[in-house]
């Protein structure tokens, strides 16, 4: 996806309203974007575009966002590298086990 946090959310906009405008209301559930160690140089741009994400969310009655940026950090910030495959951007097997 990339982009600035503001175009991330206008995306994440339009995307909502073609869900809308083809199904109607139903339930729509987005999983935040995660603070993976490969793309360190990113995480305030993710923070923000996840804070954006919610605000968005939180005004569609159909739609919620499943949060998982807020347990992927350790208690300094940092990402969590043994939830992370070796290439530091995709989550191990077993961490897609628990989330999902």
């Amino acid at each position: 996806m990339g982009g600035r946090a503001d175009q991330v959310a206008q995306w994440f906009q339009s995307l909502l309203a073609k869900v809308e405008g083809s199904l109607g209301r139903i339930p729509f559930g987005f999983l935040s974007i995660k603070p993976s160690p490969a793309r360190r140089y990113l995480f305030e741009s993710i923070r923000r575009a996840n804070v954006e994400i919610r605000e968005l969310v939180e005004r569609h009655e159909s739609a919620y966002l499943i949060d998982i940026y807020a347990a992927m950090p350790d208690a300094g910030g940092n990402p969590r590298v043994e939830v992370f495959a070796e290439d530091g951007l995709h989550l191990t097997r077993a961490t897609r086990t628990f989330i999902f």
